[in-house]
């Protein structure tokens, strides 16, 4: 079912998943890239180090880091530590 605006579907099989339909703006895909590159960063970190608190130290201290990047870094390291 589309959004009155048509902005949006719905379907359904297990679960509801809404789609956007249109394009997404250039700020979207760059939060997307970011999410992305944060996944492999600290997959990258999780392998090499011994538990979280390494990672959030390494990810600190770490100048490498794109500052763009690390608020989603750090965000993905509080929901593994979950």
């Amino acid at each position: 079912a589309f959004s009155p605006d048509g902005s949006r579907l719905a379907s359904s099989g297990k679960a509801i998943r809404l789609w956007e339909t249109r394009p997404p703006d250039l700020e979207t895909l760059e939060q997307r890239r970011l999410r992305v590159a944060a996944e492999e960063l600290i997959d990258r970190l999780a392998a090499e180090l011994p538990d979280i608190d390494a990672m959030r130290t390494r990810l600190a201290n770490d100048t490498t880091v794109m500052p763009a990047l690390r608020p989603y870094a750090e965000q993905v390291i509080g929901f593994r530590s979950r």
